[in-house]
């Protein structure tokens, strides 16, 4: 491996980048942003440096080393969850209060799923998108939110 490689790669595990350094910038919500480059560094951070990168809509906006990869390394988690029964919770998308949502097929039907306290999956009403009460144990995820 050339150095400058392994350098790259040292410096993303301990989350250190430079300015001019080329970067993918991925949100919280596991949106990838690709082809960035660090225009400027804040150090003051409490929870760590602080990088500023371009090309960006919001180039006042700073974002930490733990959204920040080395271009083509970054690979999206899986966040469908394993349910007690076997089958797959399929996660569709974050509703307007940052709650997953997720899609359960049960050979008759399929049943939206919300998960409200980081420990249960709920159903939703169909109208409101509302969560009503925790599903059956047999479709609560096999490993706990």
């Amino acid at each position: 491996m050339n150095d400058n490689l392994s350098e790259k790669i040292y410096n993303e595990k301990m989350k250190k980048f430079k300015i001019g350094d080329k970067v993918d910038y991925v949100n919280n919500y596991g949106v990838l942003f690709e082809n960035k480059t660090i225009v400027d560094i804040d150090e003051s951070g409490k929870w760590g440096d602080m990088y500023y990168y371009e090309p960006s809509d919001t180039p006042w906006m700073h974002v930490y080393a733990k959204n920040l990869h080395i271009p083509g390394t970054y690979i999206s988690p899986s966040r469908d969850l394993e349910l007690q029964n076997g089958t797959t919770a399929k996660f569709l998308h974050y509703d307007d209060w940052d709650r997953k949502i997720f899609l359960i097929a049960t050979g008759e039907k399929t049943i939206k799923a919300v998960d409200l306290d980081e420990d249960s999956l709920y159903s939703i009403s169909g109208d409101f998108g509302e969560p009503c009460c925790p599903l059956k144990e047999e479709f609560q995820p096999k490993d706990r939110l």
